[in-house]
């Protein structure tokens, strides 16, 4: 895959999502709240990395996986930019809001919930926006009260 027709991937899955199969409204709901999913092929040819790098840059939390209930990897595509780069500072924001790393799905939808502090704009969105240290605050906070 060339960089132009990685680029255009991404475009299409931000733009109209990957298409749903029948199944339970539970994953319909996660699909809807932090999805589009790339698989761990898909990601690799997207990024160009190996295997071990991608194993790699999850276990650092440069990029956010999530496992189904029957064992697969998935990495919301939501964290990635139309050059298939992960968003701003997400490593530290991870870091803050999920320490211990258990709960992935928790921290992706987390990332995708609108909320007030951020005038309505989730917080990959504020990422994308330029108010990283907004999030990293947010993220934080969040932490503390999960740990409650």
């Amino acid at each position: 895959m060339t960089g132009d027709e990685a680029s255009a991937l991404i475009h299409v899955l931000l733009a109209y999502g990957t298409p749903r199969t029948e199944g339970p409204a539970s994953v319909a709901t996660l699909d809807d709240r932090v999805g589009p999913f790339l698989d761990s092929t898909s990601l690799l040819d997207l990024l160009r990395l190996s295997a071990d790098a991608l194993a790699a840059s999850v276990e650092n939390r440069d990029v956010l996986a999530v496992v189904t209930a029957d064992g697969f990897l998935l990495y919301p595509s939501f964290q990635f930019n139309e050059n298939g780069e992960p968003l701003p500072r997400l490593t530290e924001v991870l870091a803050d809001l999920d320490p211990d790393l258990v709960d992935p799905w928790g921290d992706a939808v987390w990332l995708n919930a609108p909320g007030d502090d951020l005038d309505g704009m989730s917080p990959a969105a504020a990422l994308r926006n330029g108010r990283a240290e907004d999030v990293i605050r947010l993220a934080g906070q969040s932490a503390f009260r999960r740990a409650r």
